[in-house]
């Protein structure tokens, strides 16, 4: 509600009403103060589900605690403590990151929306990441979960539905157990040739490794990579824009490589998050 808010918001100032912008703006300050005052559990450092009859916090650390982030709920202390929850190894931290429930929660499972990875809702906290200034951790989280959707694709041949947090395979998974119906419609395992959130592995190449960004000057490229990406080589071509670019991740998380787009090519070497505009190879 609060994204919707800020995008009508944004349209509304486009084509001049302001007044209608501003009465948006209120209403998104209004749902986050709400959200903090209601959902907030200052001991936990999280957000929770709130039962409407008891009016208890329902205490299940998942990562709809974290998706506040993306919305712009958090301050910052409360921010800086729902990073401390993601880059925990026995919260969100795991192997291919950002498990539906956090791995150390009594009620993880491998089960669904109980346990295993979504590329859709791990893009909404890689989100948050960046709108909170975390860039390196969004690079770290973003460069994992596409190696996990990749190495899962060598060992399985398939593009899925969900992933394993612990393991570059389906082996442990399971879809909805219990639910024969389920079962005999869509099996006993997560959907293959699924890429429809799963999908967002390209969009987390291009706007979070690559750091592409379509602003009124141009495109602008801010390139982040982790560590685990030092040495490699990324090609990235892009028919839309009629633009390759193929870079080499240096020591330092620092790339030098060449862009080429309608007809210009230019060669760049820039710092781990430094802006390039994409026509003219100037620094932003």
């Amino acid at each position: 509600m609060v994204l919707k808010c800020e995008a009508l918001a944004g349209l509304a100032r486009q084509i001049g009403r302001d007044d209608e912008a501003a009465a948006l703006d209120d209403e998104a300050d209004a749902i986050r103060a709400k959200v903090n005052n209601e959902l907030w559990d200052a001991e936990e450092g999280l957000y929770f589900d709130r039962h409407v009859e008891s009016r208890t916090l329902v205490r299940s650390r998942t990562i709809a605690s974290l998706l506040p982030l993306w919305a712009g709920i958090p301050d910052r202390t409360q921010a800086e403590r729902l990073v401390g929850h993601i880059m925990d190894p026995t919260g969100f931290n795991t192997v291919i990151p950002l498990p539906s429930v956090s791995i150390g929660d009594p009620a993880f499972e491998k089960d669904m929306w109980r346990g295993p990875v979504w590329l859709n809702t791990a893009f909404a906290v890689i989100e948050g990441l960046k709108r909170y200034g975390f860039h390196d951790v969004a690079a770290d989280f973003a460069y994992r979960l596409c190696e996990g959707v990749y190495r899962t694709f060598e060992h399985t041949g398939h593009f899925h539905e969900f992933y394993d947090p612990e393991r570059y395979d389906t082996v442990e998974l399971h879809r909805k157990r219990g639910n024969r119906w389920k079962q005999l419609t869509l099996g006993s395992k997560p959907v293959t040739g699924f890429v429809g959130w799963s999908g967002l592995v390209n969009t987390l190449v291009i706007e979070v490794l690559f750091g592409l960004e379509r602003k009124a000057e141009g495109l602008v490229m801010a390139p982040r990579f982790p560590p685990a990406a030092n040495g490699l080589d990324w090609t990235l071509l892009l028919p839309q824009f009629d633009l390759n670019i193929r870079l080499s991740v240096e020591l330092g998380g620092g790339v030098r490589g060449v862009w080429s787009r309608e007809g210009e090519r230019h060669s760049f070497v820039a710092a781990s998050g430094e802006r390039l505009l994409i026509g003219s190879g100037r620094s932003q």
